[in-house]
């Protein structure tokens, strides 16, 4: 919920672009999100995300440290020498069932297009 507290009070820079939301929308988001946030201690698998955080939490997912520490062997799971680090921006790039909100590292792929993962899509 810190995270998104971050995001939704700096909309007039947000990642380099402004955001504009009137009042009540802004106000629905934000009630959404006190429903909805992840919180530490939540009993999913993506409540791994909240494990280690602090009082200030970074903004992107992806300087989460439980996404850090769960994608440190990436490179090697996927069979590559390299990985550059805005290719972790892009779910869908490597997890092609992300969509459907599945992550599975058996179903890892690298690259675009029809593939083995096509059914999950």
């Amino acid at each position: 919920m810190q995270s998104w507290l971050g995001i939704m009070t700096g909309l007039d820079h947000h990642f380099g672009e402004v955001v504009e939301l009137s009042e009540d929308n802004l106000n629905h988001i934000l009630a959404y999100l006190e429903i909805y946030a992840l919180q530490q201690g939540q009993q999913s698998v993506m409540g791994q995300l909240a494990k280690g955080l602090s009082e200030n939490p970074p903004l992107r997912i992806t300087e989460l440290p439980a996404f850090v520490e769960l994608h440190s062997t990436a490179e090697e799971l996927l069979g590559v020498d390299r990985l550059e680090r805005t290719s972790f921006s892009s779910c869908e790039s490597c997890h092609r069932a992300a969509a459907s909100h599945i992550f599975d590292k058996a179903l890892l792929q690298v690259g675009t297009g029809d593939g083995p993962l096509s059914d999950y899509k």
